[in-house]
C-alpha cells in the first residue's frame, strides 16, 4: 500500500518486502493457532508431549519475534521521521509507532496473563477468599493497563486517519 500511494518504498523492494512479511506472517499465524488449539483441550481431554514441547519453544520465540518486529517498526518510523528512511508521509510513520506500541502492549499481555490464569485458576479450584480475590484483582489490574492502553492508541489511531495530519 505505501508503494501504491506514493508513501514509501518506492526503490522496488517494498513488493519484497511484502511478500517475506505475507510468508512469514502465514507460518507465525499458524503457529499462534496452534498454540490456541494446545492451551484450550475439550473438556477430558490432552494434548500430545511433541505439541506441548513446540509450544514451549514457540512461546519464548513468539515473544522475541514480537520485541524484534516493534523494535525494527519503531527505527524504521523514527529513521523516516528524521527525513532519511523508507516512509515518505510523516502521518504513516507516525502511525507506525503507534503501532510498534499497541505490538508492545500485546507483549505485556502475554506476560502477564499466565499470572492471571493462575490467579483465576486458584479460585475456582480453591474457593473464593479475600485473599483469592485479591491477588486475582492485582494480576488481572497489571494485564489490564495494557489493554486500556492499547485502546486508547486504537482511538489515537482513528483520530490520525480521519485528521488533517
Amino acid at each position: 500500500m505505501t508503494v501504491l500511494g506514493g508513501w514509501g518504498f518506492a526503490d522496488g523492494y517494498g513488493s519484497d518486502l511484502a511478500l517475506a512479511a505475507a510468508v512469514v506472517g502465514v507460518v507465525w499465524l499458524a503457529c499462534l493457532w496452534h498454540q490456541f488449539w494446545v492451551d484450550h483441550p475439550n473438556l477430558g481431554e490432552t494434548r500430545p508431549e511433541a505439541h506441548l514441547k513446540f509450544q514451549q519453544t514457540f512461546r519464548k520465540v513468539d515473544i522475541w519475534m514480537r520485541v524484534i518486529v516493534t523494535a525494527i517498526l519503531a527505527g524504521t518510523a523514527v529513521w523516516s521521521l528524521l527525513g532519511d528512511g523508507p516512509i515518505l508521509a510523516t502521518w504513516l510513520a507516525v502511525k507506525l509507532i503507534i503501532f510498534a506500541l499497541i505490538v508492545s502492549c500485546g507483549i505485556g499481555i502475554r506476560i502477564y496473563l499466565p499470572d492471571a490464569r493462575k490467579a483465576i485458576a486458584d479460585v475456582f479450584q480453591n474457593g473464593s477468599t479475600p485473599e483469592r480475590e485479591a491477588e486475582l484483582t492485582r494480576r488481572r489490574g497489571k494485564m489490564l493497563i495494557f489493554v486500556k492502553t492499547i485502546w486508547t492508541l486504537v482511538a489515537v489511531v482513528i483520530w490520525i486517519s480521519v485528521a488533517k495530519f
